[in-house]
């Protein structure tokens, strides 16, 4: 074969080394839809063969590999051909690599350069349309290494290109997206209602039920137990466009309740790269227009909602117990107090700041229970809703009836619904020839299960009736407008659930501070009400130690001043109630409360006083009781005593003693066992899993001492 002498031609780089090997006809496109389309570019690819075959390489000898077609090449993990090639190419099987251009081999400058350096180790060319490299010229290796640079940076430009173009189209609103239930496209491309008015009704009728239930929660289990289904429109397959009624869950029902899409706006671009919920809704989206299309809901009526879906998160709203659960701040940092329960859930319900805790891993900025201070707000939510007693009750009366009515229709649409189905399974049967006994059969089945359906449907509506009579008795408004008028007896008697109670004050109030005085018994409240009225007020709590009392000094001087004139403890206790003193924890004093005090508080012999009992007459050396034996150890009292039950530790009983008194336990323990069960505690075996613990020391009572 002929080689031209000129050093820029391409069969200069064409050896005969090079044509003892095969040349490999690399074809791809980035997609299927690319496959279908660029039909011509797929042509030009395999026309490379004719290239192959003037640069001198025999038919034989010529592989095309098109494995690749439809697949990216921004990657070659999932490209078996170009695996292949390599994989060839390293064994030395190949003496030239030809494609239409660059980008077919790679968009990865990683790939791209770990080919070039395969094929110059290999001394495998290159060839595109233009032009043949030899990888070990220095020029033509800097020409590919601008061409595989170009060709990824290609990739950027044309994703950057198309999200631009998809970004102005949004922000026209006219970039279409999915749309959510109830909604369809009209022949225009419009967004438009649903043209089924069942499917319109069951929409408005979850906007409905969830101003009243307030929770996504509520309205899901209002839902199921109503027994109704939201409709969807099927969006592929062989069932595209037929709608379908499933049952409601959790993220379907959150999912319509923050689509912008049911107040009349185009949405487009979510924000997820920080908490969207913490956002204005306006600034949640990267594009939203308003009254773009036919709305279920006002746009107020959907911020309303956002809003309350919000309050309704964790911490902001808890399980049953803290009326104020989402209200309330720290007066003292401004963090939102928390709510702590109980062993069972629900007593002992306290609110506690977390704020310097949280901030700076210190103490809890204040703490407090919560039966006082919502008790104090009760009387003042229940002070504000008097006045507006009787227009509650006629509101009552409207929403129970517009609800029961919106129920009623919803039967009504889903009994259309059964008798349609029957009526089409009637025509069906109907249409088919007798004679065709397989097809008859099949659709007289379909028919009865229609009418069976059908029946059912009637029955449980039937039911629904007797349950729920269409319009008020005068019996129910009677006692809907009690009820309203006494909103007082309702709450302070248990027919307002917890969350119910929590749910009112939500609607009456934006915002309760509390600050507790100087960690006293004075409890600071202010409240911010809706509308943007504020009310202060103080209350007092139980605190654990007297010298908590703001008033603690002077309390204690006026017992011992009254100490001192002679009175009785009793007598004492009626005069600081009467004159309105009261103690740490409860409401008045007692004997013993003043008791207490005098002893506790009070300095010199008075203060100094303790019962003790006299050492037992007959202990013996290395004897101990057990208060001792537990301060000396560093071991509970409880521990100790589970030990001489379960005969760890011998002890004995004192002598009875003349005044019938109980007999007090005498543990013998010698320096050496006191040692060695010092030892055991401070290992922590104790706290270990049975199997796990060491075993109990072997104490050297347990041979010569008996009870």
């Amino acid at each position: 074969m002929t080689v031209t002498n000129n050093p820029s031609h391409p069969m200069s780089r064409v050896r005969s080394e090079h044509l003892r090997r095969k040349a490999i006809i690399y074809v791809r496109q980035s997609s299927p839809g690319q496959v279908e389309r660029h039909r011509e570019s797929t042509a030009l690819q395999y026309g490379l063969v004719d290239r192959a075959k003037l640069l001198g390489w025999p038919a034989a000898h010529i592989e095309v590999i098109d494995e690749d077609l439809g697949l990216s090449g921004r990657s070659s993990g999932a490209r078996g051909g170009y695996l292949r090639l390599v994989a060839e190419t390293a064994r030395c099987r190949v003496g030239i690599i030809i494609s239409y251009d660059v980008s077919r081999l790679s968009r990865n400058l990683a790939d791209w350069g770990g080919l070039l350096e395969l094929c110059s180790q290999s001394n495998t060319l290159i060839a595109d349309a233009e032009s043949v490299y030899d990888l070990e010229r220095t020029n033509d290796r800097f020409l590919l290494g601008i061409k595989g640079t170009m060709s990824e940076a290609e990739i950027h430009v044309m994703r950057q290109r198309m999200h631009a173009g998809r970004e102005a189209k949004a922000a026209r609103g006219e970039l279409a997206a999915h749309l959510p239930r109830g909604y369809v496209r009209d022949a225009r491309g419009q967004v438009v209602f649903d043209a089924d008015q069942g499917v319109q009704d069951s929409i408005r009728g979850v906007f409905q039920m969830f101003a009243q239930c307030g929770s996504v929660a509520s309205t899901l289990r209002r839902l199921a137990s109503e027994g109704q289904k939201l409709p969807k429109r099927m969006i592929g397959g062989e069932r595209r466009g037929q709608l379908v009624w499933r049952r409601p869950n959790r993220p379907t029902l959150h999912n319509m309740l923050t689509n912008p899409t049911y107040a009349g706006a185009y949405a487009w671009g979510r924000r997820r790269d920080e908490d969207a919920s913490g956002l204005p809704v306006e600034e949640r989206w990267r594009h939203l227009l308003r009254n773009q299309h036919p709305a279920y809901i006002s746009w107020s009526e959907f911020v309303d909602n956002q809003q309350r879906i919000s309050r309704n998160r964790w911490p902001v709203r808890s399980v049953s117990g803290g009326l104020l659960s989402g209200l309330l701040r720290c007066g003292m940092c401004g963090w939102k107090m928390r709510v702590s329960y109980g062993g069972d859930g629900q007593s002992a319900v306290r609110y506690n700041c977390p704020g310097e805790q949280l901030d700076y891993g210190g103490d809890p900025c204040q703490s407090f229970g919560s039966a006082l201070i919502d008790q104090q707000i009760s009387e003042l939510l229940l002070s504000a809703l008097s006045p507006a007693a009787l227009e509650i009750s006629v509101q009552a009366v409207t929403e129970v009836e517009a609800d029961r009515a919106r129920q009623h229709r919803q039967w009504q649409n889903r009994r259309l619904r059964a008798e349609q189905d029957a009526q089409h399974a009637r025509r069906q049967y109907e249409c088919v020839d007798p004679a065709n006994r397989l097809v008859a059969q099949n659709l007289e089945d379909r028919w009865e299960a229609a009418l069976a359906a059908q029946s059912r449907l009637e029955y449980e509506y039937q039911m629904f009736c007797e349950r729920l009579p269409a319009a008020l008795t005068a019996a129910e408004q009677a006692q809907l407008q009690a009820a309203g008028a006494g909103i007082g007896r309702l709450w302070r008697e248990g027919f307002l659930t917890n969350s119910e109670k929590a749910e009112i004050a939500r609607l009456m109030m934006t915002e309760v501070r509390v600050t507790v005085i100087d960690n006293s018994e004075r409890v600071r409240i202010a409240i911010q009400w809706q509308g943007g009225h504020q009310t202060q007020t103080e209350v007092r709590r139980p605190v654990g130690r007297y010298q908590q009392l703001s008033y603690y000094d002077a309390l204690l001087a006026r017992v011992i001043e009254l100490k001192k004139q002679g009175m009785k403890l009793a007598d004492i206790a009626e005069t600081l109630n009467q004159e309105g003193w009261r103690p740490a924890r409860k409401d008045q004093f007692t004997r013993q409360a003043v008791q207490i005090l005098l002893r506790r508080h009070t300095p010199g012999k008075t203060g100094d006083r303790r019962r003790t009992r006299p050492d037992p007459v007959d202990r013996k050396a290395h004897e101990w009781l057990l208060p001792e034996l537990s301060k000396q150890l560093g071991i509970p009292k409880p521990t100790l005593y589970g030990w001489i039950a379960s005969s760890k530790l011998k002890a004995r009983k004192e002598a009875p003693l003349a005044n019938g008194k109980k007999r007090r336990w005498l543990v013998r323990v010698d320096e050496a066992d006191m040692k060695a069960l010092r030892q055991w505690h401070q290992s922590a075996s104790w706290k270990k899993p049975y199997q796990q613990r060491e075993k109990f020391p072997v104490l050297s009572h347990k041979t010569k001492y008996n009870t």
